[in-house]
């Protein structure tokens, strides 16, 4: 994985392209190299919408398939290491999150004594979440959790001047970013962390991940909301969750991500 000072190299190709509707379509594979090694791999599919288009999209809608397989998930159950007393949780919570001192977020339960020093919480300037609407251990098809967070979106701020050149809008991966902070919240909410020493948040690895983006993110003053649904929950080989994130925009269901996970690695004593 990268490290502080690395340089993340990343070569783009289009495969192919297609009109449907009236609407060029292009599809593109990445492949994403640190340190002369490889690391990571995309395939995707974009198009050129007008913005009456955008404005007008119904969203992420599920397939039928998707449906009925919902309907099928037996439902399972994980008793949290460490137990807090709160289901919601302020700007200020996450705030301690982000500088490490998980007992006066969660509890005093959660003292960590120097045992986890670099597990945070993004810090306030790049989290993609600012407030925890809600924490339900038993929720969500699964049975493992539901957590819903909000951002208030700020027109000024430096995320939606990260898409192409003269387009603001907030990338589809930087909100998805959002749903892995929130992963790694409900991790920490968990107390996974009591299993560790000296751990970092990392990506689970060799798990494919899909998902679909059907909306634009304006420069506005409203807000996203995060929905995740935690998947499987583990603590071998090392502790880790796996999450299905919905993201909400306007009243509608703009992104879906299947199989997000983050595990926390020990570093090397």
């Amino acid at each position: 994985m990268p490290r502080v000072g690395d340089t993340i190299r990343c070569e783009v190709k289009i495969n192919s392209f297609a009109r449907g509707n009236n609407t060029l379509l292009y599809f593109f594979s990445c492949d994403y190299f640190v340190r002369g090694e490889k690391m990571a791999s995309l395939k995707s599919g974009a198009g050129f919408f007008t913005n009456e288009e955008l404005r007008n999209g119904q969203g992420v809608t599920l397939t039928k398939v998707e449906r009925e397989a919902r309907l099928k998930i037996q439902p399972r159950s994980f008793t949290p290491l460490l137990c807090s007393a709160k289901t919601s949780f302020t700007a200020e919570d996450l705030l301690h999150l982000s500088q490490g001192d998980f007992a006066a977020c969660f509890g005093e339960a959660y003292q960590q004594s120097g045992k986890n020093p670099s597990l945070r919480l993004s810090s306030p300037a790049m989290r993609m979440l600012d407030r925890v609407v809600s924490v339900d251990p038993t929720g969500g098809a699964w049975g493992l959790g539901l957590i819903v967070a909000e951002k208030t979106l700020n027109p000024e701020a430096w995320y939606f001047n990260c898409h192409f050149k003269d387009d603001f809008c907030l990338p589809g991966t930087l909100a998805a970013e959002g749903g892995t902070q929130l992963i790694a919240f409900y991790m920490l909410y968990l107390g996974l962390q009591s299993q560790t020493i000296d751990a970092t948040f990392q990506p689970v690895l060799n798990v494919p991940q899909g998902g679909r983006n059907r909306g634009q993110i304006t420069s506005t003053t409203s807000a996203l909301t995060y929905q995740i649904e935690i998947t499987e929950i583990g603590l071998s080989p090392e502790p880790f969750v796996r999450a299905e994130l919905s993201i909400f925009f306007g009243g509608k269901m703009i992104s879906i991500s299947k199989n997000l996970g983050l595990r926390l690695v020990e570093k090397e004593r």
